[in-house]
């Protein structure tokens, strides 16, 4: 065989990824960007609140494209590494690379189809806003 097919998530699962997701945060009162990757960690969806700082632009993909690249969610590789700080020294040493909680890998059954990033809020709100976003596509 010469190729082989991969699955995507939709634009209709990122469109409502994003809607989940900011609905969540309006109810926790939390200015947040989401952004939305595909199973190779390149942007598919994007959303910033208004009244969101700029900082949170830039994580809120790192996060989406980490959880993507590294095929698990964010906050189970930082406390997966605890035990081996060289290799979690070098992982977020890598351009664009972040394990801070709020990144969230979106699957279709058994297959990484991409991955949610949220962030503008403490670690907790951003994995909940994250986790709406990803309950509301039923990924």
């Amino acid at each position: 065989m010469k190729s082989y097919q991969k699955r995507t998530v939709s634009q209709e699962s990122a469109s409502s990824i994003i809607e989940g997701a900011t609905a969540k945060a309006k109810e926790l009162g939390v200015a947040a960007v989401i952004a939305v990757v595909d199973e190779s960690a390149v942007l598919k969806a994007f959303y910033r609140m208004d009244g969101t700082l700029l900082l949170p632009v830039q994580v809120a993909q790192a996060k989406a494209r980490s959880a993507a690249l590294l095929s698990v969610d964010n906050g189970v590789m930082f406390d997966a590494l605890e035990a081996d700080p060289e290799m979690r020294s070098g992982l977020i040493a890598q351009p664009g690379v972040t394990l801070m909680g709020g990144g969230l890998v979106l699957r279709d059954g058994d297959e990484i189809v991409g991955a949610v990033g949220v962030s503008g809020g403490s670690t907790e709100q951003d994995i909940t806003i994250a986790t709406a976003g990803r309950d509301a596509a039923g990924l």
